[in-house]
């Protein structure tokens, strides 16, 4: 599985790589994860509400925020800088994973990656992945033709002040964290995003190499 690392690129242009890799992939190119950040963005999925953005145009045009409606999977959601989001573009027939068990493998790499921090996810009831009963990491996925896209996202420095306009993931009093926040101190997206990536690969048996 090849890796590419974008930094900081816009929302647009992240949906535009999403659609030319998963018609490489298609074509019988191989799978590739794309890790990249946004500027700040509220992204809806299907099942995304507006109701569930709890400021209105002005506000959020005052924070500089754009809002997506989506074809992935979910409700609404926080895209910013310091949160590694990973667009996995993936065969999921090739790799011999039914849909159904996709997401789950997701989640187990995410808790392999916390584990190499000695953190411990501790919630699988509800949507995402929860650390002492805040929110790390969402996900949110769209399968087309046996091809993945969109994926998840995981706090590593955020700014968790932007969850507080939303009603994330549709779960009221939803309390977000970020990898820093848990161990008091500042983690880099330079120093996680590779490792991240590696724990990914792990959770879907593949080994991932990178490429500029």
């Amino acid at each position: 599985m090849i890796g590419k690392y974008y930094e900081i690129i816009p929302y647009d242009d992240g949906l535009d790589l999403q659609k030319t890799y998963h018609r490489q992939v298609l074509e019988g190119k191989e799978d590739t994860l794309l890790l990249m950040q946004h500027p700040n963005v509220y992204t809806l999925g299907r099942r995304g509400k507006d109701s569930d953005i709890l400021v209105d145009a002005k506000k959020l045009s005052s924070l500089k925020i754009e809002t997506y409606h989506t074809d992935r999977g979910g409700e609404v959601t926080y895209h910013g800088p310091g949160q590694i989001i990973v667009y996995p573009i993936i065969n999921l027939k090739r790799l011999g994973i039914k849909p159904t068990d996709y997401v789950n493998t997701l989640i187990t790499g995410i808790e392999h990656f916390l584990s190499s921090y000695e953190i411990k996810s501790d919630n699988r009831t509800l949507t995402g992945v929860w650390v002492t009963g805040e929110k790390i990491a969402s996900l949110g996925i769209k399968v087309s033709k046996g091809v993945t896209t969109h994926g998840l996202a995981v706090n590593i420095n955020t700014d968790l002040s932007y969850f507080e306009n939303i009603v994330a993931c549709g779960i009221d009093n939803s309390v977000p964290t970020s990898l820093s926040k848990i161990l008091n101190r500042n983690i880099t997206i330079e120093d996680t995003y590779k490792n991240l990536a590696t724990s990914i690969g792990k959770s879907l048996d593949t080994e991932v190499s990178w490429q500029n």
